[in-house]
């Protein structure tokens, strides 16, 4: 069995018990020379055991398949999320590889002829990378995911010429093989390295594109060859940041994602999101499309008018549609929403910064987005969400019947929608108050005229005093038990305790975590009286003689207790949040 050496074993023992015979001789002077022969041969022996006895362990009993898939599972390359985590999850990767390979020679034989362990690369820089090319090596002919980092065009170069560059200089060589590309540079637009991306990439699914060290505010613009299609002709994801492309050029057949983030430029910005229009015509099969505008648009001009109002884009597949607009403009979004058709079942999202003013009211929006669809579904669950959650952001979703803004609107953008009667089938309704924006007494009482339908109710709030609770209360029919109360249908109500930052309850039994069931009991029993009875009640934290007092009034009371050694499980924090982030950070991994 040649295991470690070229030797076998049987020789090797044979020669041990010959030199241990000559040393047992005593008429045979002791020789130097064949105790280190036979130091060495007890080691080699040595070397044989540990490897056969390895050999039975469990673990290296597996078939070699099963244990390059168990490794595949330490290449933490492949489980990054965003860009972020790039470099953290390759100094880890080669980390482990190294530990991986030194366990035995088993192990290394198989490390080193799997190609799925070598087929997710980081190029760390501009000069040559030991481990990124050694991967390009050892990934055989696997299509790859390449991550590379690198900026600052290299000094004594024209227009940051690749020569110097080995690394991208062998990734250049493998282009046919590129299946996801993610450039985070700062590539100038004649930079001699997109002229060795212009090859042929038939496999390549998702590019992603950010600028970094910007000397510029506006973008940089890329080669438009790149986006013809014949370079890329199976391209499905795109996103750019910072690095911008003409959109009359571009043609994308088979995208279904399109993000593009930190798009600026002087001369082109009077078209605000209408100037990728013919891009996005030429993509009819995009199912996600991500816009983020940081900067104000220039002045109008009928020649920045759209130009496919009479003639608008059908997108037959979109799933997402979320617009960033931080410098905001009202009729660029209407504008951009009338110029495309999309399903019913489209989610709609758009954000704007909290210290730019939002004057787009909240049923225009949803007209707008019904005039865009084929057909539109009734509005079945409401929710008013809290700004701090998304950093502040002003936030509007459409997501199939459920509709969802930000309580730090104006209070006359939201009238007419409590006046519009989109809401009069609504059986949802989440309120997320915030100590920030409050609502006022009014408004309560024109938002439950508004709901007709509604059924389920969950408030949830920061304060512990009763004002919030008691503004409800008397909104849904309070003291006016002499007339029909509000919301006829409602037959369940959660009171809950959502914390502000500053606010967060220091134990598990912190009396600011306790809502006040009082005026919720009252309305309870009034609403039981006129015949029309709450059938569950569920609140945050509440003594036993107050749920005793409401289940004289409700057939249904329960207590729960958001807390697991800290505050957690608050649904509050989600809402808006993922998208928002999706829409608002480029470096989410495509």
């Amino acid at each position: 069995m040649n295991l470690v050496t070229g030797i076998a074993f049987p020789v090797l023992a044979e020669g041990l018990s010959h030199n241990f015979s000559i040393l047992n001789d005593g008429k045979t002077a002791t020789d130097r020379v064949l105790l280190d022969q036979v130091e060495a041969d007890l080691t080699l022996a040595l070397c044989h055991v540990r490897t056969l006895k390895n050999a039975k362990q469990p673990v290296n009993c597996l078939p070699s398949e099963i244990m390059a898939q168990i490794f595949v599972h330490f290449d933490a390359l492949q489980a990054v999320r965003t860009m972020q985590d790039i470099r953290v999850a390759s100094t880890k990767k080669i980390k482990t590889m190294s530990i991986l390979t030194q366990v035995c020679r088993q192990w290394r034989v198989i490390m080193f002829s799997t190609p799925s362990l070598w087929n997710h690369i980081h190029i760390r820089s501009s000069s040559a990378d030991p481990m990124a090319m050694r991967s390009l090596l050892l990934s055989g002919n696997l299509p790859l995911v390449t991550y590379y980092f690198c900026w600052q065009d290299r000094p004594g170069t024209i227009a940051g010429a690749p020569m110097g560059d080995p690394t991208f200089q062998m990734m250049a060589q493998n282009v046919y093989r590129l299946q996801k590309l993610y450039l985070y540079v700062d590539w100038t637009s004649d930079s001699a390295y997109w002229k060795e991306l212009q090859q042929r990439a038939p496999i390549i699914q998702v590019v992603q594109i950010l600028g970094v060290n910007r000397r510029s505010r506006n973008s940089t613009s890329l080669p438009g060859d790149l986006f013809k299609g014949q370079f890329w002709p199976s391209l499905e994801r795109l996103s750019l940041s910072y690095y911008t492309f003409s959109p009359t050029l571009a043609h994308f057949s088979n995208l279904k994602s399109l993000r593009l983030y930190n798009q600026t430029s002087e001369a082109e910005d009077a078209l605000g999101f209408s100037r990728y229009l013919p891009a996005i015509a030429a993509s009819p099969q995009l199912e996600e499309l991500i816009l983020s505008r940081p900067e104000p648009i220039i002045q109008r001009t009928p020649s920045s008018e759209p130009i496919y109002i009479d003639n608008p884009i059908s997108l037959p597949h979109l799933q997402v549609l979320s617009l960033g607009c931080w410098h905001y403009d009202s009729d660029d979004v209407l504008d951009f929403m009338a110029c495309i058709r999309f399903p019913e079942t489209t989610s709609i999202y758009i954000f704007g910064i909290s210290y730019n003013e939002w004057n787009l009211r909240v049923n225009n929006l949803i007209e707008t987005a019904r005039r865009s669809s084929s057909s539109h579904r009734p509005i079945r669950s409401l929710r008013m969400a809290a700004s701090r959650v998304i950093d502040g952001s002003y936030g509007f979703a459409l997501e199939g019947d459920t509709l969802t803004f930000t309580s730090n609107m104006e209070g006359e953008l939201r009238e007419s929608l409590w006046k519009s009667g989109i809401l009069s089938q609504v059986e949802h309704f989440t309120l997320v108050s915030s100590v920030s924006y409050p609502l006022m007494a009014a408004e309560f009482a024109e938002i439950f005229s508004a709901l007709p339908a509604l059924r389920h109710l969950v408030v949830s709030g920061a304060t512990t005093e009763s004002v919030l609770l008691t503004r409800v209360a008397n909104a849904l029919g309070l003291s006016l038990s002499a007339t029909l109360p509000s919301c006829p249908l409602l037959e369940s109500l959660k009171a809950l305790y959502f914390p502000d930052m500053d606010e967060i309850p220091q134990t598990e039994d912190d009396e600011r975590s306790q809502v006040d069931p009082t005026a919720i009991a009252m309305l309870a029993k009034e609403r039981a009286q006129s015949g029309r009875p709450l059938k569950k009640v569920v609140l945050e934290r509440c003594g036993k003689e107050r749920v005793e007092w409401l289940e004289r009034s409700v057939q249904d009371v329960s207590v729960v207790k958001r807390w697991n050694t800290c505050p957690g499980g608050y649904f509050e924090l989600a809402i808006l949040k993922q998208m928002h982030e999706l829409t608002v950070n480029p470096l989410a991994v495509s």
